[in-house]
């Protein structure tokens, strides 16, 4: 159906119906069907000029090639939505998209709305969002929200991300550059985000505490900036990397990072002065030159915490097993330092070299022993006790 130069709209009957395996609709302005009823497995549709595309599928349908020049597209089916290829070729903060599927999944293919204004929403209100499979598709908008029963699985371009299964479901994202996480949620899930860009991690939670919840976060270029990243406090853990730069905070005076066993790995310094560190387990790796200064809430074992060139300053609120610590350039400027403010220090491999580095161990209130680990060892060119 083709309106060259007007609109595609109902006469007003009641039961109205466009059916066809293979609809194609072109019109000059606005297209919707809110009077008729649309049926159809593929749907093609064009706004040429100014206009919104308005559809209201009755089931299951595949969105061959839907666009407007200049509008916004709202797209809902009563069944599993295949968005091959829906766009808003004007990126305009009028432009949105909006993909809503009832019941069954969303496959989402390309779907963009615009680099700098126009968003994109997409729901699976009974089912899961899933990624089309194609490495050269993304969904593509200045704020990205996509909501889902069971699951969600996206390759995104969003300068803005929120992302929430409101079930149980694990979140899988593969961002294409720097990106907010404004508010990342499964109701019990893991949740593993990745980005090719600087990644702010305003509000991340899997809500569930449970082993096989935890949540990755990793940027492979840029920093990771933490607000609040919540696995939980007893058994779900939280792996962060900063392939080539740092983890550090996002400005947030409520920030908080919180795992049974978290992971920290980043190319340049790391530090939390900035965000509340909450962890069982702790494991920090600065892979160049760089410095670790934490601060831990409360008891913590130091699993594995080591920098290739720079110093380390962990302090606990209650008791730290230390179990391998290690500045693994040995320099004067290289020194490890452990404070406890509650509690005891035990001692496993405690490593600042032989020659230069210094290690400065300090129990406020309590005592400095072993950890029981027959191969454990203190050494420094000065210890001090």
């Amino acid at each position: 159906i083709e309106a060259t130069t007007g609109s595609i709209t109902d006469n007003g009957a009641v039961g109205a119906a466009l059916s066809g395996d293979y609809v194609k609709l072109t019109s000059a302005n606005a297209l919707e069907n809110s009077g008729y009823q649309l049926a159809s497995n593929k749907l093609e549709a064009h706004v040429t000029g100014t206009g919104n595309i308005d559809l209201n599928e009755v089931d299951a349908v595949e969105l061959v090639d839907v666009d407007t020049a200049n509008g916004s597209i709202d797209i809902t089916s009563g069944e599993t939505m295949t968005a091959t290829d829906v766009q808003s070729l004007t990126d305009n903060d009028a432009n949105d998209i909006v993909l809503t599927a009832t019941s069954g999944d969303v496959i989402a293919g390309t779907v963009n709305a615009g680099t700098t204004a126009g968003d994109v929403t997409i729901e699976a209100a009974a089912g899961s969002i899933k990624d089309d499979g194609n490495a050269a598709t993304r969904v593509t908008g200045d704020e990205v929200e996509l909501t889902a029963a069971n699951g969600i699985e996206a390759d995104t371009a969003a300068n803005t991300l929120v992302a929430n299964v409101t079930a149980a479901g694990n979140i899988n994202v593969d961002e294409l550059d720097a990106v907010n996480l404004a508010q990342v949620a499964t109701a019990n899930g893991s949740i593993d985000i990745t980005s090719g860009g600087t990644m702010t991690a305003t509000d991340v939670q899997s809500l569930t505490d449970d082993d096989a919840n935890d949540i990755t976060l990793k940027a492979t270029s840029g920093d990771v900036l933490i607000g609040t990243v919540n696995a939980g406090t007893m058994a779900g853990d939280v792996t962060i990397e900063a392939t080539t730069g740092s983890i550090a905070d996002n400005g947030d005076v409520d920030a908080g990072l919180i795992g049974d066993y978290v992971k920290l790995t980043l190319a340049n310094a790391l530090e939390n002065s900035g965000y509340e560190l909450a962890s069982n387990k702790l494991e920090a790796h600065v892979t160049s030159a760089g410095n670790i200064n934490l601060t831990e809430k409360d008891s913590v074992e130091l699993v594995d915490v080591d920098t290739a060139n720079g110093s380390i300053t962990i302090t606990s609120g209650g008791t730290m097993t230390a179990t391998d610590v290690q500045s693994l350039t040995d320099d004067d400027a290289n020194d490890i330092t452990l404070t406890v403010a509650s509690g005891d220090v035990l001692i496993g491999t405690v490593n600042a070299g032989t020659t230069a580095g210094d290690v400065t161990i300090e129990a406020t209130t309590g005592s400095i022993t072993d950890n029981g680990d027959v191969d454990a060892g203190l050494i420094g060119d000065y210890v001090k006790l």
